[in-house]
């Protein structure tokens, strides 16, 4: 039975459907969906859905949204909640039927299915807005790729605002004291590996995206004070490649 036929049977409009990993697997072999997947760039980067397209949810538009009138879609995360409020902005939006994949990336991978890692990056296609593009298409780089930007820019432009969470509310939900989710959104503290565990618990991501988040600041942030001055005094391994430098 085809993805439409299956969920048009069993469903009533305006209901987030939800379906487990297995059956989308077999839906995305038979080309009869369009697979989003809601999470952020890096997460996507790291690793996906071969075939499933990007639209972050810190970039979701549900008025704009396209549809697909001879395919259904199917939205997933890393977990399945992040991916279900979106799915239920988009009934909230006029869609028909919208299908929510359960458990996310997590239970795809839990059923031994296959992922990839790609250099896939948010960017406009077209006749599809705030969709993704993989490989050589996809040069756009993300917001949170400019060099400097904190993670708590992140964590407040792309999780808190989007979602409506106040600090106050992420503070009670994720056990992170109120002033440290203050002085994180402020730039004035690092996350740490505890607090990358407790917001990826709760926002629905992976530790690995916040620490990388982090690392990828302070590199920059240590460049731009030490940079010139360490290309000046320390000079590479003789020998090494990069001695030619």
């Amino acid at each position: 039975m085809t993805a439409t036929a299956a969920i048009t049977q069993t469903l009533a409009a305006g209901v987030v459907n939800e379906v487990d990993a297995a059956t989308v697997h077999g839906w995305l072999a038979a080309e009869d969906i369009v697979l989003v997947d809601v999470r952020e760039t890096a997460e996507y980067e790291q690793e996906h859905i071969p075939g499933a397209v990007l639209c972050p949810l810190s970039m979701f538009e549900p008025a704009l949204f396209p549809t697909f009138p001879d395919k259904q879609l199917v939205l997933h995360c890393a977990v399945g909640k992040r991916s279900a409020a979106a799915a239920k902005q988009l009934l909230d939006a006029g869609h028909r039927i919208v299908t929510n994949m359960q458990g996310g990336l997590q239970a795809w991978k839990q059923s031994g299915l296959p992922t990839e890692l790609s250099s896939g990056a948010a960017v406009d296609t077209g006749d599809l807005p705030f969709l993704a593009l993989t490989g050589e298409e996809a040069q756009a780089p993300a917001p949170h790729e400019k060099p400097g930007v904190h993670p708590g820019r992140i964590l407040e432009n792309e999780f808190l605002a989007p979602l409506g969470i106040t600090q106050a509310a992420l503070s009670d939900a994720a056990g992170i004291s109120a002033s440290t989710v203050s002085d994180i959104v402020g730039g004035k503290s690092a996350v740490s590996a505890e607090t990358a565990i407790r917001l990826a618990r709760h926002l629905c991501t992976t530790e690995e995206f916040w620490m990388r988040l982090q690392a990828t600041h302070d590199l920059a942030v240590a460049r731009q004070a030490i940079g010139a001055e360490v290309d000046r005094s320390v000079k590479p391994r003789r020998g090494s490649p990069c001695s030619q430098f």
